[in-house]
């Protein structure tokens, strides 16, 4: 997996949390708070570098859902798992590590 496949997979991510909470994507910035050594409000491009481990080791789940308390960010948390090839990912076949979380 590339590191620009990897991307396009993030963006679906999004995309598809937004749709799941029925929300309007015009509504959201290009930022994400991502939870990952700390917590970061970062655009989704450095996000993605944060994320992208390399082309073969990539972290195992990636929850992706609407922010919990602000309703127009998007809230990314890495799992504490170790980090392995992509067919150990949540869904190697759909979303890779991203795990679409449903708005608590």
């Amino acid at each position: 997996m590339k590191r620009k496949q990897f991307g396009v997979l993030f963006t679906r991510a999004i995309s598809n949390a937004i749709t799941a909470a029925g929300l309007d994507e015009s509504l959201f910035a290009d930022e994400v708070e991502l939870h990952l050594e700390g917590r970061h409000n970062l655009d989704v491009q450095t996000a993605i570098s944060r994320l992208f481990l390399a082309d073969d080791r990539f972290f195992k789940i990636i929850d992706v859902s609407v922010h919990p308390r602000r309703s127009n960010q998007i809230f990314v948390g890495v799992s504490g798992h170790e980090p392995g090839p992509w067919s150990e990912t949540y869904a190697p076949d759909e979303l890779g590590p991203y795990k679409v979380m449903a708005v608590a």
